[in-house]
């Protein structure tokens, strides 16, 4: 308990025996304290999780069962995250029956989710930006979902109170102190402020700029952006480039647009492209009646919510634990082969149609090798590190409390999320904190073997090195740690991945029988372009029937 240091009761004396009797007191309660802390410390163990690496690298062994039983199929789906889900919504409403084939044991993906003692956590992708009026697909889904409750004539949504992000929303650890908000303020010179402003107010000012055909400069999806040559000639150049060009040399304005890079794509300004830089600042133009415009939508099990109610939408039948390891074209339609991880059995699968919501480096890997497709070249992909951390409810510093995000200036992690921050029965001795870790440190393909290669104590020590900028105390706080490893989290846009031939090429399908839905189609991987390809593959699937 903190004494004030202008309270009125500092003439309290105590006596010389009284005081050391005192002060030994304390000590015991303290050192008892400690030990109690240490205890939890030493008898924790991390645990290591993820997506299975060891069942997808199966795939370039190939050391599988000849099939011995066969099923069919109409539609067969490979893959159950969100363009999956989203694929089998649409065609579970026009009548089609539809079968799901998953690597893991449960579905979602990047959207996966978890549970422990404190309740839901996400492992991946927590939250929604309040959609575009233009996003009808979208809007139409979240109100059968009953996330979205109205859509007035100027687009604007009334939303569920309990689906918007509750205050605090967002507070920012920069130089020892906690500010409200992700925007560095707190110790930031006048230049860098001015410099930030003008960021702001130039790529507030592209939100509603429409290019000659009309169209936005920056859209969702973003297949609906304006194709100006002169705003695409910003995808063959880094946004850090564009940044030099322009004169932004502030090294806090640096490190928020790498921050916000990181968070959506994996990687920093030097990496990715500057469209896809600006595309995050300008390409949002959603507004609520019982919101503000820059609020989103969240949940204790993240985007994990939106993948069940696509999955409660549709009327697709799910098989787990199934690694597709070839599909190939015949006469007759399609046949896909998997391995079942359970019954340690190959099935032979014949459908009339395949949709391959795969990620392209699981894609080229399945297909028969006499496909064009599997000689495009592979988006690079940015691992990434997902911890959850159940920790004491004692984490208070000096500024703005304890937030939904909660992110470290100039640090190599992202921060973490409160994962009880929607729960209305969030007050506990407990809590869950989500820390997110982007692994673009290295090159790619180095930073992925370290990612697999490190024991769940070294990821352990990492969590804890960086949190202890934050909160010195944390390894003492912690009672338990689960690291997930996103081997491939997410395509990086580089220059040039969005509006080169490439994208369009792999948007293609394979005659009327062989369809691709994933974000790498898109080149972004958020989650309304994941929906958005889903539904593009399925319009293309429905369309190749009539």
């Amino acid at each position: 308990m903190r004494m004030n240091k202008n309270s009125k009761h500092t003439s309290l004396r105590l006596s010389r025996r009284g005081f050391l009797t005192t002060l030994t007191a304390a000590s015991v309660a303290f050192l008892m304290s400690i030990w109690q802390r240490c205890t939890v410390k030493k008898n924790h163990r991390p645990r290591i999780e993820g997506a299975s690496h060891q069942r997808g690298h199966r795939l370039w062994k190939k050391d599988f069962p000849s099939p011995d039983q066969t099923r069919e199929a109409d539609v067969l789906i490979v893959g159950a995250g969100v363009s999956a889900w989203s694929a089998a919504r649409i065609l579970s409403k026009q009548g089609v029956s539809v079968t799901l084939l998953e690597l893991e044991s449960m579905v979602g993906g990047n959207s996966s989710s978890g549970a422990n003692s404190t309740g839901k956590y996400p492992l991946g992708a927590h939250y929604l930006p309040i959609p575009n009026p233009e996003c009808t697909a979208l809007l139409e889904f979240l109100k059968e979902a009953g996330i979205v409750l109205n859509v007035d004539a100027e687009g604007r949504v009334e939303l569920n109170d309990y689906d918007v992000c509750f205050a605090p929303e967002s507070r920012l650890l920069i130089h020892g102190y906690w500010q409200q908000g992700l925007l560095p303020r707190v110790g930031v010179p006048k230049e860098d402020t001015a410099e930030i402003v003008r960021f702001l107010q130039y790529t507030d000012s592209l939100k509603h700029l429409r290019g000659k055909d009309k169209k936005y400069v920056f859209a969702i999806p973003l297949d609906e952006s304006s194709q100006d040559e002169e705003w695409l000639a910003l995808d063959q150049i880094t946004f850090g480039e564009w940044c030099k060009q322009q004169g932004y040399s502030s090294s806090y304005l640096h490190w928020y647009l790498s921050y916000c890079c990181r968070d959506d794509y994996g990687a920093g300004i030097d990496t990715v492209s500057a469209w896809a830089g600006l595309h995050y600042f300008a390409c949002r133009k959603g507004m609520a009646k019982n919101t503000g415009e820059s609020n989103v939508l969240t949940w204790p099990e993240g985007n994990a919510r939106l993948v069940q109610e696509l999955e409660k939408q549709s009327k697709a039948s799910v098989f787990p634990n199934q690694l597709v390891y070839q599909v190939e074209k015949t006469q007759q339609g399609v046949q896909v082969e998997s391995f079942d991880f359970i019954s340690q059995r190959s099935i032979r699968w014949k459908a009339n149609q395949v949709i391959l919501a795969t990620p392209m480096f699981i894609t080229n890997k399945i297909l028969s090798q006499q496909s064009s497709y599997t000689g495009l070249p592979l988006p690079s992909y940015s691992p990434w590190l997902v911890a959850n951390l159940v920790v004491q409810n004692d984490l208070q510093r000096a500024g703005a409390p304890l937030s939904w995000d909660n992110v470290l200036y100039d640090s190599d992690c992202l921060g973490y999320i409160y994962a009880q921050h929607q729960d209305i029965k969030r007050f506990q001795d407990k809590i869950t904190l989500t820390y997110y870790h982007p692994l673009d440190h290295l090159q790619t393909a180095a930073a992925r073997k370290e990612a697999i290669q490190n024991t769940p104590e070294q990821w352990a020590e990492i969590v804890f090195q960086n949190l202890s900028k934050a909160h010195p105390d944390i390894r003492l706080l912690c009672d338990s740690i689960s690291v997930w490893i996103w081997g491939h989290g997410m395509a990086q846009p580089k220059p040039g991945a969005i509006w080169g031939e490439l994208r369009k090429q792999r948007q293609q399908p394979i005659d009327p029988s062989i369809f691709f839905a994933h974000s790498d189609l898109s080149g972004i991987s958020i989650f309304e372009e994941a929906f958005y390809q889903g539904i593009r593959a399925a319009n293309q699937l429905l369309h190749a029937r009539s």
